[in-house]
């Protein structure tokens, strides 16, 4: 008897983390629907992460949707939250994205106080950096960074995350940026499948 009601408990348990992670998804999927409502006037289509880099020094990630899905290169990838990367690799049922905190990405932005010019680029670390903001401009931690839409990928204004710290350096200025996105925790994106600006709901 003892032992059927263990089996019986067990089951309700593994159950219950069934439940617990389709109401997770359900949730995620429910922003990701809501935030798509909210800009009509632009192309987006939902996609999920199917897997990642197996390089630790490459930040990429593979993505459920190809050429079959009018995936191309260089469209931007982002969530409800801020931008992810964009599209690197393409094949007829997924394709590769290049996050902006690899090395080798670099997304145009612009600090929203002051609509200072910048290029957030990866450094290979969690954290990518602000690059070209000279060293008499005020930047202060916890600033909002957007896209400036200059590298016509990104439309302007999106977020791309907010200044973790900033220190004078030669000949420009040493800013990390916390990114908004959450790059190490991604399920579901969305691929915008053209570069026109998102308006402000």
């Amino acid at each position: 008897e003892n032992a059927r009601l263990r089996a019986e408990v067990n089951q309700l348990r593994l159950r219950n983390r069934e439940l617990e992670g389709q109401a997770g998804e359900a949730q995620r999927l429910s922003v990701l629907l809501n935030f798509h409502d909210a800009h009509p006037e632009t192309q987006m289509l939902a996609a999920q992460v199917i897997g990642a880099s197996a390089d630790p020094a490459s930040h990429t990630l593979f993505l459920n949707r190809g050429e079959r899905d009018h995936v191309r290169r260089n469209q931007a990838v982002i969530t409800p939250d801020g931008i992810v990367g964009k599209i690197v690799e393409v094949f007829p049922a997924t394709s590769q994205v290049l996050l902006i905190s690899d090395k080798d990405s670099g997304a145009g932005a612009l600090l929203a106080d002051t609509r200072t010019h910048g290029v957030v680029k990866g450094s290979g670390d969690p954290d990518p950096r602000l690059d070209y903001v000279v060293n008499d401009e005020p930047v202060h931690a916890g600033e909002v960074i957007l896209t400036s839409g200059e590298d016509r990928i990104f439309p302007k204004d999106l977020l791309i995350g907010t200044v973790s710290m900033a220190n004078p350096g030669n000949p420009f200025q040493v800013i990390h940026v916390r990114p908004a996105a959450r790059l190490d925790h991604l399920e579901d994106v969305l691929i915008l499948l053209t570069p026109q600006e998102l308006k402000k709901p």
